[in-house]
């Protein structure tokens, strides 16, 4: 394993780590993750293609932006680039789930020659909380309060977070509500839960406002890449409906559906979606690409 970090565009300090060989494949995660989603993943292509993960600024082991605004969909696709300039990568596989389908169709927006495909995992193309369980209660009735609380808290709401949120009596609720509990294992999910008590919460708020601001929806037909698309049945975050929309938009592209899955369906049927991502990377990349020496000896090192 390669780990780093490096100063993007604005100078923002974003954490980097790099596993396995072969063509690069690049892992974008969603808002309040620090990686938790992809463990499944990793562990089952790491042997064939270069996985690199990262951490948004303000998440996991990245820097706070000097300018706290500059945590828009736009900043984190500036700083994908920015990666992969680092890293002296000309083109990868782009994976993003959640909010990562945004920073991942953002960057084909901005840069289309650096996706070599996509694949858009559980995510929105465009104003998430439009969609957020089915209806615009969420975003215009209950959001607004939220954001003035969590963006005016003093101190005392982020020590109940990071006292109560990583608790048996938080998970239950999730598995209850928003996981499927028959499928999910505690233990993948549980980071996700130990990450959010860490997080600065107005960021998350004002990360969450930007997101829905955001719209890609220009960028779907220009998409010539190929694209697998997956999405879970009964995800009440990113309705499946959104990827059935953007699968009709993408020329050419693959929908997989997850049966029963939530929004966290890559845990929940981590067999299903690696081998039909397998099928889809080996189809287009045969495992005969390599990413520049530094980054594959740097990985290899560590095997």
């Amino acid at each position: 394993m390669h780990e780093k970090t490096f100063r993007s565009f604005d100078d923002t300090s974003i954490y980097y780590r790099v596993v396995g060989r072969g063509f690069p494949v690049v892992l974008c995660d969603g808002i309040g993750c620090d990686q938790y989603v992809w463990k499944h993943l990793v562990d089952y292509f790491w042997d064939d293609y270069t996985i690199i993960r990262w951490n948004y600024r303000g998440h996991g082991k990245s820097g706070q932006p000097v300018d706290p605004d500059a945590i828009r969909v736009s900043d984190h696709a500036k700083d994908l680039r920015a990666l992969l300039s680092h890293l002296e990568i000309p083109h990868a596989v782009l994976i993003g789930h959640s909010m990562g389908v945004q920073v991942v169709l953002e960057t084909y927006g901005q840069q289309p020659d650096l996706a070599a495909a996509l694949v858009l995992i559980c995510g929105s193309y465009q104003h998430p909380l439009n969609t957020f369980h089915g209806d615009s209660r969420f975003k215009d009735i209950v959001f607004p309060h939220m954001y003035r609380i969590l963006t005016e808290d003093k101190g005392k709401i982020s020590e109940l977070c990071r006292k109560y949120l990583p608790t048996e009596f938080v998970y239950k609720i999730a598995s209850l509500t928003e996981l499927n509990r028959r499928l999910i294992n505690r233990e993948d999910f549980w980071p996700y839960l130990e990450h959010m008590a860490t997080m600065d919460l107005g960021l998350f708020a004002r990360m969450l406002k930007f997101a829905d601001e955001h719209t890609a929806e220009s960028v779907l037909d220009t998409i010539t890449v190929p694209t697998l698309i997956f999405s879970g049945e009964r995800d009440k975050f990113t309705p499946a409906r959104l990827s059935e929309e953007m699968h009709h938009r993408i020329r050419g592209s693959e929908l997989s559906v997850l049966p029963q899955g939530s929004h966290t369906a890559p845990l929940e049927h981590p067999d299903q979606v690696n081998f039909r991502l397998e099928k889809f990377l080996n189809k287009h990349f045969p495992k005969i690409g390599t990413p520049p020496d530094h980054v594959r000896n740097a990985s290899a090192a560590t095997r």
